[in-house]
């Protein structure tokens, strides 16, 4: 059975029929030559190049490893990529952190309220920080 590589992804479908295929078998290389990444043909292939550094020679119906300027700049990319996920996480993190203590302050607000309705002393920050921490450690 053929080996197929898709054109876009480069999923790789080793020894497959093209009934298998999710995709038309026109954007597919069709046995494409894997010698340039890797070792093996059919389902013994093993890569000794990493994914992201294919590149297809389609006119040569073949796989080739990328140069290293190709590669350093799939690294940027992916560098760029990594740092704006960091970014969003750190953005969703500092927004919790901004939430909770919002409802906090308000929690102590209600609570203080509360308190003054019955006559008792109010609750400072301090305090009502340590008895949720001791919530906290207590779970």
């Amino acid at each position: 059975m053929p080996d197929f590589i898709h054109k876009t992804t480069l999923a790789l479908y080793l020894s497959a029929e093209p009934t298998e295929l999710p995709w038309p078998v026109a954007d597919y290389l069709v046995d494409p030559d894997m010698s340039a990444v890797g070792t093996g043909a059919g389902n013994g292939f093993h890569a000794t190049v990493p994914l992201q550094y294919w590149k297809l020679d389609e006119p040569g119906n073949a796989v080739l490893e990328m140069t290293l300027p190709e590669k350093i700049a799939v690294n940027a990319a992916a560098d760029a990529a990594a740092l704006e996920v960091d970014k969003e996480v750190t953005r969703n993190e500092y927004t919790d952190r901004r939430m909770w203590r919002a409802f906090g302050g308000i929690m102590l607000d209600e609570v203080n309220l509360i308190r003054r309705q019955l006559g008792m002393t109010e609750r400072t920050v301090e305090q009502f920080r340590t008895a949720v921490l001791n919530r906290i450690n207590s779970v």
